[in-house]
């Protein structure tokens, strides 16, 4: 197995770059105080706010997925009610053309 790099401040001795919990720190920031490269590091304080976001947005979703399904299965159970009750129906009685009225008879003229 291989092991984790760890995040060591590229050997500065600066051991307070780390363990800053301001939050003033920004997320897009490319280097610690001592000019190191942290590559973006977040304060706690930001990591905890952007997880609250996202799991916010996971139960937005989550509801609208309950809902749709909620929705899907009240109109698949409408049409097999309308299948139920087209397969039960009685047939349909044979519908009879009205017949068409004769023409009135010509008589012949002799």
């Amino acid at each position: 197995t291989t092991a984790l790099p760890s995040n060591s401040n590229n050997g500065s001795n600066n051991s307070n770059s780390n363990t800053s919990n301001s939050t003033s720190e920004t997320a897009d920031c490319d280097s610690n105080s001592d000019g190191s490269q942290s590559g973006g590091r977040q304060t706690l304080q930001q990591i905890h706010e952007n997880l609250q976001r996202m799991s916010d947005t996971l139960a937005l979703h989550r509801q609208t997925l309950r809902d749709h399904s909620t929705s899907t299965l009240a109109t698949i159970e409408t049409i097999l009610k309308r299948v139920d009750a087209l397969k039960n129906r009685p047939p349909c009685a044979p519908t009879v053309e009205p017949l068409a009225e004769a023409a009135p008879a010509q008589t012949a003229v002799a």
